[in-house]
C-alpha cells in the first residue's frame, strides 16, 4: 500500500497559500439522481464499501473489501448518550442489536465476517457492561451482551484484532478499577469465551506489517488491494519495511503506574485499493497534558508516516482537539468521515482546520453521521461552514464511501437512519481517487 520512496511530500504543500476557510462552492450531490429516493444498491464483486453506522450513542464502521472480505471496525454503547443526538433508529433496542442487524442486510456473507477490529478500549467504541441486553457464558466466563461482544452473539467473527491481545498489559496493566477496566474485562470474556466456542482466533495488532489483514476469498484476484498497520498502543511504524518506534515515553512521561491516556493508544491503520486510499484512527487525539502538565502532541508524529488518503476518518469524532496542521498536511483527503454521539463531536475548531486551504489545496467534504444540535444553526447557515459540511448530516444518517473502477473513483452516499429500508438521501461524486501512494514522509 505505501512505498517507502523517500521523498517528502509536504514539500509541495508548504508553497500552498489561500484563505483561512474554503470559499463556498457547488458539490457534486445531484450526480447521483437516478438513486436518490431508492434502496442504497448494496455491494458489488470488486468494489470496496465503507460504512459508517448511525446509531446516536457509539461509534461502528462496516468494511467490506472487493472480494467480499469483511471487517467491523468497533461497534460502541455509550449507554444513555447525549440530548444533543438523536438515536437511530430509536430506542428500542441498544446500538448492538441495530448494528448487527445493518450488518446482516449489506454484508454478502450474510452472518459470517471475516474480521472485527477494536480500536481503543472505550464503551463507545466497544460498549459498557452496564447497557446490555443479557448475558452469556459461564461462571467467571459471564459477559454481558453490549456493544461488539452483541455482535458476536448474531454474526461469526473469524479473526480479532485489537491493541492488548494477548496480555493487555502495555504500555501499562489494566486493571478493573482503573480506566473503566470492567469495559476490557467484560470483552475479554467474550474472547475467550467465542475462542472456545466459536473458533473465534484472537491476534494482537501488528504494527508495521502490510500482510495482517488481507483479502480472504480471492486475495490473487486483486493485487492492489492492500492494508498497512500504522500504529498501535504507543507502538508506531516508521514507514521503512516493517521498523517500528516507541513512542511509550512520550504518552506516560512521568506517570510511571499511571493509566495512559486511552485515546492516544488508538489503533491507527491505511487501506489501499488501487489509487485509492482510506486511513482511520480511532479517538486518537492531537494533544493532551499529563498529570505533571506536560503537552504532548502526537498527531505529528502520526503525520510523518500516514501518507495521503482520499477519505479519512476524523480522529476522535472531529473533536476540537484533533485533525492538527500537521496531520491534515500529510493526509490532504477529500471527505473526511466522523461517527457522532455527544454534543462537542464535529467541533467548529477542527472543522476550520479542515478547511483551511493554508494546509492543503482542493476541495474537501466533512461527512457526520449526525451535528449536534447546538451546532446545527452554525453548520446549516453559515457559508464558512455549509459549504464544507454535508447538510444530510443536520438531519443524521449513515453515511458510505463506495469505491469502484478498480479503485479510481467513489462515491458517497447519505442513507436515512430512520428505519432499516436504506433510503438513499443524497449522493457525492463520483470523485476521482487522487493519492500518490509512492509519496510518503519518513519519521
Amino acid at each position: 500500500m505505501l512505498k517507502t520512496t523517500r521523498r517528502r511530500f509536504l514539500k509541495q504543500c508548504s508553497m500552498v497559500a489561500g484563505l483561512s476557510l474554503m470559499p463556498s462552492f457547488g458539490w457534486a450531490g445531484d450526480a447521483g439522481n437516478e438513486e436518490l429516493d431508492k434502496p442504497y444498491s448494496g455491494w458489488r464483486e470488486g468494489e470496496m464499501d465503507i460504512h459508517f453506522i448511525n446509531t446516536g450513542l457509539g461509534e461502528s464502521a462496516f468494511l467490506i473489501f472487493p472480494d467480499s472480505t469483511s471487517m467491523v471496525i468497533d461497534a460502541g454503547d455509550s449507554g444513555n448518550g447525549n440530548d444533543s443526538i438523536e438515536k437511530f433508529p430509536d430506542r428500542s433496542r441498544r446500538p448492538g442489536d441495530w448494528i448487527a442487524r445493518y450488518i446482516q442486510r449489506v454484508n454478502p456473507n450474510g452472518d459470517q465476517v471475516d474480521y472485527f477490529l477494536i480500536s481503543h478500549f472505550h464503551g463507545d467504541h466497544m460498549g459498557l457492561p452496564e447497557w446490555n441486553t443479557g448475558k452469556v457464558g459461564e461462571g467467571k466466563e459471564q459477559y454481558t451482551l453490549t456493544g461488539i461482544n452483541y455482535l458476536g452473539e448474531v454474526l461469526h467473527f473469524k479473526k480479532g484484532l485489537d491493541r492488548g491481545f494477548p496480555d493487555y498489559n502495555k504500555p501499562a496493566p489494566y486493571t478493573s478499577t482503573q480506566d473503566r477496566g470492567d469495559v476490557v474485562d467484560n470483552y475479554r470474556k467474550f474472547t475467550e469465551w467465542k475462542s472456545k466456542t466459536d473458533n473465534l482466533q484472537m491476534l494482537p495488532f501488528q504494527v508495521g506489517v502490510s500482510d495482517q489483514i488481507i483479502l480472504e476469498k480471492n486475495r490473487a484476484k486483486y493485487p492492489s488491494f492492500h492494508t498497512q498497520n500504522l500504529y498501535s498502543g504507543g507502538i508506531m511504524w516508521t514507514g521503512q519495511g516493517t521498523e517500528t518506534i516507541d513512542l511509550s515515553d512520550r504518552i506516560v512521561k512521568d506517570n510511571v503506574g499511571c493509566r495512559p491516556p486511552e485515546n492516544s493508544l488508538s489503533i491507527a491503520l491505511g487501506i489501499s485499493y488501487g489509487p485509492f486510499r482510506y486511513f482511520t484512527a480511532g479517538d486518537f487525539n492531537g494533544h493532551y497534558t499529563d498529570e505533571n502538565g506536560v503537552e504532548h502532541f502526537m498527531e505529528e508524529a502520526l503525520a510523518r508516516i500516514c501518507g495521503r488518503a482520499d477519505v479519512s476518518k476524523a480522529n476522535h469524532h472531529c473533536w476540537r482537539d484533533t485533525m492538527t496542521e500537521s496531520l491534515l498536511r500529510s493526509l490532504q483527503s477529500r471527505v473526511y468521515l466522523a461517527n457522532t454521539w455527544d454534543a462537542a463531536h464535529v467541533a467548529p475548531e477542527a472543522v476550520q482546520r479542515i478547511a483551511n486551504h493554508d494546509f492543503f489545496p482542493g476541495e474537501r467534504l466533512v461527512c457526520p453521521t449526525m451535528v449536534p444540535s447546538n451546532f446545527k444553526n452554525l453548520y446549516s447557515t453559515d457559508e464558512r461552514y455549509k459549504s464544507i459540511v454535508a447538510q444530510e448530516a443536520i438531519e443524521g444518517g449513515h453515511v458510505v464511501v463506495k469505491v469502484f473502477d478498480s479503485g479510481k473513483q467513489y462515491k458517497v452516499y447519505y442513507l436515512s437512519p430512520k428505519d432499516e429500508n436504506m433510503t438513499v438521501r443524497a449522493v457525492y461524486g463520483p470523485y476521482e481517487s487522487r493519492s500518490n501512494t509512492d509519496e510518503i514522509a519518513s519519521v
